[in-house]
C-alpha cells in the first residue's frame, strides 16, 4: 500500500512540476506576444525561443508549441528569414492539423512568406486555404478577416473585381453579425 501511495505521489510531483514548467512558457509567450505586437521583434524572439524549450520537455502539450511555432515564424518573416519562418510556420500547421486545431492562422502566416518571395499564385492558394479553415471554424471575425487577406492578394495581382469581391463579402459578413 505504502509503495502504491508513493507511486501516486511521484506522478503529482510529476504532473505539478509540468504546470509550473508550461505556466513559465505561457508567460514567455505573452511577454514574447506583447513584443512582437509593438514591434520589437528580436526580444520578442528571445522569449518564444525560451517557451519553446520548455514546451518541448512536455510531452503532452501542444496547444504551447502551435502557438509558439507560429509567432517564431512570424518573427523570422518581419525579419525577412523567410525560408526558416516557413519552415517554423509548417511545423505549427502540422501538429495544429494532428491535433484537428483550426489552422487558419497557419495557412494566412504562410501566404504572407509567399507574398514576400512574390510568389502570388501560391500566396493565394495558402489565402484560399485560410478562408476555408476560417468558415469551417465559424469564427466570424476569422472569417471576415480571412475574406479581406484574400482580397489584398486579389488587388496585389491586378484583379481589382475579384479583389472588390472578397471586400464586399467581409463587410456583407460584419455586417450580419
Amino acid at each position: 500500500l505504502l509503495n502504491k501511495s508513493l507511486e501516486l505521489n511521484e506522478g503529482m510531483e510529476k504532473s505539478m512540476k509540468e504546470v509550473k514548467r508550461l505556466s513559465i512558457a505561457d508567460t514567455y509567450m505573452s511577454l514574447a506576444q506583447i513584443y512582437y505586437t509593438s514591434g520589437n521583434y528580436n526580444k520578442a524572439k528571445g522569449y518564444v525561443e525560451k517557451s519553446v524549450k520548455i514546451y518541448e520537455k512536455v510531452s503532452s502539450e501542444y496547444v504551447g508549441p502551435i502557438e509558439a511555432y507560429l509567432l517564431l515564424g512570424k518573427i523570422c518573416l518581419e525579419n525577412q528569414e523567410i525560408s526558416h519562418g516557413l519552415k517554423l510556420i509548417n511545423k505549427s500547421r502540422d501538429i495544429a492539423q494532428k491535433n484537428n486545431i483550426n489552422a487558419a492562422r497557419q495557412y494566412l502566416a504562410i501566404s504572407k512568406s509567399y507574398l514576400l518571395k512574390a510568389e502570388y499564385e501560391d500566396a493565394l492558394k495558402n489565402a484560399m486555404k485560410s478562408l476555408e479553415y476560417a468558415e469551417m471554424s465559424k469564427i466570424i471575425s476569422q472569417i471576415i478577416w480571412m475574406n479581406i487577406k484574400v482580397g489584398d492578394i486579389y488587388e496585389k495581382i491586378g484583379d481589382v473585381k475579384k479583389a472588390y469581391e472578397y471586400y464586399y463579402k467581409a463587410k456583407d459578413i460584419r455586417e450580419q453579425s
